[in-house]
């Protein structure tokens, strides 16, 4: 495909100035996904394979946009997390919490502060599932139906939304999540999320995952989480999710008593000439874990929970990959 070509040669540009051997990309493709049928913009998925320092496995990284040039760019964020984790010397240990590169240190923060709460606020409706949430749009055809819910947030200044995307005749559920600070606009956030579960749909087809799996230590590690997709404890959170839906009961709302500086955040950052990478951690929020560290995690979910006057109610191994 030309698209693919372009790209590549693109992508070769933007990293010029920075210390990675580009030999190590093993491909860049383009995919087009259509949205039309629940009223969104189509969308392309930018994906770039890698061939990691042991010459054993390609990681994957994904973009997913309107534009497919902002799209690439958006991959190429990703692959930039991973390399900034490794010149800094962080640990990544089973989670990708608070991480964003952007073009300026602000944004870089910004981008990584949502996504600390967007999966906080998820985490907290898996856990809690009766918490109230609000159903901002429905479709449903002969063989998917699609869900778009309204969660809580801890900072009452980022709407986050999550998407699922459902299989009738399988029962999987593609989950897809979108958060931003003051928007103005929740249809960005319904096609963001859409664009995920879409991705996530089109990726992580369980008969391709299971071949060679055990040789890839990433997505030996999220099985399980790939099998709960279709799982009976899945699809009763859904449903507990759906019934929960503006149910108005003050014990299902979440006291907002949190802000930015009461989050007491760390932010590690480091700066290149073209962009800037940001690790944000707090300990009061609910960090996304997958594996035996997911499971580990449980009595620290539990500690969280405890100051939000909340509990568990729902443990089971999450969908989200």
């Amino acid at each position: 495909m030309i698209w693919n070509k372009i790209l590549l040669f693109i992508f070769k540009y933007k990293i010029a100035n920075l210390d990675f051997d580009y030999h190590k990309i093993k491909s860049i493709k383009l995919a087009k996904h259509s949205l039309n049928k629940i009223g969104l913009l189509d969308f392309y998925h930018a994906g770039i394979s890698v061939l990691q320092d042991d010459k054993l496995e390609h990681v994957f990284y994904s973009g997913l946009d309107s534009n497919p040039l902002i799209a690439e760019d958006k991959a190429i964020s990703e692959f930039l997390e991973s390399e900034s984790i490794k010149k800094m010397n962080l640990k990544e240990i089973n989670n990708r919490n608070g991480m964003a590169v952007h073009v300026s240190n602000d944004l870089s923060i910004k981008k990584a502060y949502e996504e600390l709460i967007e999966r906080d606020s998820f985490l907290m409706h898996f856990l809690c599932p009766r918490l109230e949430n609000k159903i901002i749009k429905e479709y449903s055809d002969k063989q998917t139906k699609w869900y778009f819910f309204k969660l809580q947030s801890i900072d009452p200044s980022i709407d986050v939304v999550l998407s699922v995307k459902k299989n009738i005749e399988t029962n999987e559920c593609y989950l897809g999540l979108a958060a931003k600070k003051d928007c103005s606009n929740i249809q960005e956030l319904i096609q963001g999320a859409a664009q995920e579960s879409t991705m996530l749909e089109s990726i992580w087809l369980v008969p391709n995952f299971y071949l060679g799996s055990k040789e890839r230590k990433k997505e030996f590690l999220l099985l399980n989480h790939l099998r709960a997709i279709n799982s009976d404890s899945t699809n009763n959170w859904l449903q507990t999710l759906i019934d929960s839906n503006d149910k108005n009961d003050p014990k299902l709302k979440l006291i907002q008593i949190y802000d930015f500086s009461s989050l007491k955040i760390k932010i590690i950052s480091s700066e290149t000439p073209k962009r800037s990478f940001s690790y944000l951690q707090s300990h009061l929020l609910l960090p996304l874990y997958f594996g035996d560290k997911w499971e580990d995690e449980k009595d620290n979910y539990k500690k969280i929970l405890s100051m939000r006057n909340l509990e568990i109610e729902n443990w089971a191994i999450h969908p989200l990959l």
